[in-house]
C-alpha cells in the first residue's frame, strides 16, 4: 500500500486555469459559475483526478465592489453559492471546500472602507451559508486589508480562516510589514492557519516560512506554477512536506503540476 502524504493536497488557482482554457473574456472569470458551469466543474474534476483533496471555489473576486464595474453586483450571491455547489457536483457531498476570498483593493488603488466591509461581509455570509468548510485568503498583499477581512470573517461566520499572504522576495507585505510581524498580527486577530499565497518561492521560501511559524499555527502554502514544468514545481514544493498542513498551487499550477506533486510524494512513477 502506498503511504499517504504528510499533508493535505490543495488544488491550483481555478480562475487562472479557466482563463487559460477559455481565453480572455469581457466578463470576470467568476461569472463562468453561472454562464459556463460545466467548464468550472471540469476544472474541479481535473484537480480531483490529480489527487487534490482540498478544492477552492471560483470566487476570488466574486464580491460586490469587484463585480460592480461589469454591472454584475446583483449576481454576487448566485456566483458564490453556485461555486460551492459546483465543487460538490464534481467531488461529491463530502468534498472539502475552501472558500476563496481575494483582496478587493487593487494594486495602487483605493476602495472606501464601507465598500470593503460590505463586500467582504456579504461574500463571506454567502459562502458560509453555502456550507464552505473554511475561508482561504489568497493574493492578499496588504496586511491591513487582510486584518480587516479576518475580523469580518470572524463576525460573519464560525468557519475557520487560513490567512495566506503574498510577500515580496524579502518577506514584506505591500504595506511594509515583515512576515513575522504579519503572522503575529493575523494570529492575534484569530486566524486559524497562516501561509503563503503565490510567492515568493525559491531560496526565500524557507526563511519566510520559518518566520510564519512563530505563532505556532498550522501552515498552508500554495505557490505559483508560472513558468515551471510539473517536475520543477514538484521539486519546489515537496521539500515542504512535513512542515506544512496544506500544500498546493496558485497561479499557473495546473492539474498536471499537482498530479506530479502527488506522484513524487507517494514515490509513484510519472
Amino acid at each position: 500500500m502506498t503511504p499517504s502524504p504528510p499533508f493535505m493536497l490543495a488544488d491550483g488557482a481555478v480562475g487562472r486555469l479557466l482563463q487559460n482554457r477559455i481565453g480572455p473574456k469581457k466578463m470576470p472569470v467568476e461569472a463562468l459559475n453561472l454562464s459556463r458551469p460545466e467548464a468550472v466543474k471540469q476544472a474541479h474534476l481535473d484537480y480531483l483526478a490529480a489527487g487534490c483533496t482540498l478544492h477552492r471555489t471560483n470566487t476570488l473576486c466574486a464580491n460586490r465592489p469587484s463585480l460592480a464595474p461589469y454591472f454584475l453586483e446583483d449576481r454576487t450571491e448566485a456566483m458564490n453559492t453556485s461555486a460551492v455547489a459546483l465543487i460538490h457536483q464534481a467531488a461529491g457531498p463530502e468534498a472539502t471546500v475552501m472558500a476563496s476570498i481575494g483582496q478587493i483593493t487593487p494594486p495602487g488603488g483605493a476602495v472606501p472602507l464601507a465598500e470593503l466591509e460590505k463586500g467582504y461581509s456579504e461574500q463571506m455570509i454567502y459562502l458560509s451559508d453555502a456550507m464552505a468548510d473554511f475561508f482561504l485568503f489568497t493574493h492578499f498583499t496588504l496586511l491591513s486589508e487582510a486584518l480587516l477581512a479576518l475580523r469580518l470573517a470572524k463576525s460573519a461566520s464560525d468557519a475557520p480562516v487560513l490567512a495566506q499572504m503574498t510577500f515580496d522576495a524579502q518577506g514584506f507585505t505591500a504595506d511594509g510589514v515583515g512576515c513575522r510581524e504579519a503572522a503575529v498580527q493575523l494570529a492575534g486577530e484569530g486566524a486559524d492557519g497562516l501561509g503563503i499565497s503565490c510567492r515568493p518561492g525559491g531560496k526565500n521560501l524557507m526563511p519566510i516560512l520559518d518566520q510564519l511559524s512563530a505563532p505556532g499555527l498550522p501552515l498552508g502554502v500554495m505557490l505559483s506554477g508560472e513558468g515551471l514544468t510539473p517536475d520543477a514545481f514538484a521539486d519546489l514544493v515537496t521539500p515542504l512536506a512535513g512542515r506544512v498542513a496544506i500544500l498546493g498551487g496558485c497561479c499557473g499550477a495546473t492539474p498536471d503540476h499537482l498530479a506530479r506533486v502527488a506522484q513524487k510524494e507517494r514515490h509513484q512513477p510519472a
